[in-house]
């Protein structure tokens, strides 16, 4: 909050807007970076290789892994 002090209402709105990207980037899956190459979302990458094939990818489940605890 002290952040958005005495800050212009664009401005604050853009950086409440970034703020929610970063979260969401953070908390859902589709958003994340993709695993080999963390600058390209999970959406992105699904996108590009459907492109490939000229055809629709969907994804219908995933596996999350964890190491140690």
């Amino acid at each position: 909050r002290k952040q958005l002090e005495g800050k212009p209402e664009n401005i604050m709105d853009n950086i409440l807007k970034g703020k929610i990207n970063k979260f969401y980037s953070q908390i859902c899956f589709v958003e994340q970076g993709f695993v080999k190459e963390d600058k390209v979302s999970i959406t992105d990458f699904v996108a590009e290789k459907a492109k490939e094939i000229g055809d629709t990818i969907s994804i219908k489940r995933y596996v999350r892994y964890q190491l140690g605890t």
